[in-house]
């Protein structure tokens, strides 16, 4: 019985280490989506202004003539 009992704690105690290291990497995971989302949001605003801003130049350069 004191077998079992030992066993027992020695499990919970590496479920419970696990258990953090899931967490904290599940945390990590979040992050980098939030960073990925963050750096997609930037590319797709300038490349909006780079879009407008080729339009504006093709603008000028039809109204110079």
């Amino acid at each position: 019985m004191k077998a079992w009992k030992a066993e027992k704690e020695k499990l919970t105690a590496e479920k419970n280490r696990q258990y953090s290291e899931y967490n904290r990497l599940k945390d990590d995971v979040k992050m980098f989506d939030d960073v990925r989302r963050e750096v997609d949001e930037i590319v797709r605003i300038n490349s909006l202004d780079n879009d407008r801003n080729e339009q504006q130049r093709k603008r000028n350069k039809d109204f110079e003539r």
